[in-house]
């Protein structure tokens, strides 16, 4: 559980707040009851951070995964799947 406090609990208690997010996860900062800011240590901050592959990325490493054979009845599979109606009309 995310340990929350004011952030003028936090100006008081800063060090002591650095030594849980480091050793307990994440310290959750409000103002006004409401949450700002969340402190977490550099090892939780390098995980979430890490350069991931975006979705372009990602589709075309699962596209070049595929061999022939996955590929083979895949029209039969998709068709049908999208409708034939016209989208709604917009105006610009």
């Amino acid at each position: 559980m995310v340990r929350q406090f004011s952030v003028a609990e936090a100006r008081n208690r800063l060090t002591e707040l650095i030594h849980q997010a480091e050793e307990d996860g994440p310290v959750r900062i409000t103002r006004r009851g409401k949450p700002v800011v969340v402190i977490v240590s550099e090892r939780d901050y390098v995980k979430i951070s890490r350069d991931a592959p975006g979705f372009a990325e990602s589709a075309e490493a699962f596209r070049l995964s595929l061999s022939p054979e996955d590929l083979d009845g895949l029209g039969d599979t998709l068709k049908g799947l999208r409708s034939k109606e016209h989208g709604r009309k917009v105006t610009l």
